[in-house]
């Protein structure tokens, strides 16, 4: 998978460009936006099938894709 390849490039930038300033509530939020995520995700993962979760994470991205473009194109 391409996981790998981009843990690397995530941590070359980390190192090259270093953490965003953010403030420590904003990594409280996230750090909380994680763990509701790693949450959500248990409980939905014995209720939706491998096949269903592809598809909708493929469609999310192909939708984001595509607004990049017509965004892109349009101005």
């Amino acid at each position: 998978t391409l996981q790998v390849y981009f843990l690397g490039l995530n941590a070359v930038a980390m190192v090259t460009l270093g953490l965003p300033e953010q403030s420590g509530a904003r990594y409280g939020e996230e750090l909380a936006a994680l763990g509701i995520g790693y949450l959500a995700g248990g409980v939905l993962s014995r209720r939706v099938s491998g096949a269903a979760a592809r598809r909708v994470t493929l469609g999310l991205a192909a939708t984001g894709g595509l607004i990049v473009l017509v965004r892109a194109l349009l101005g």
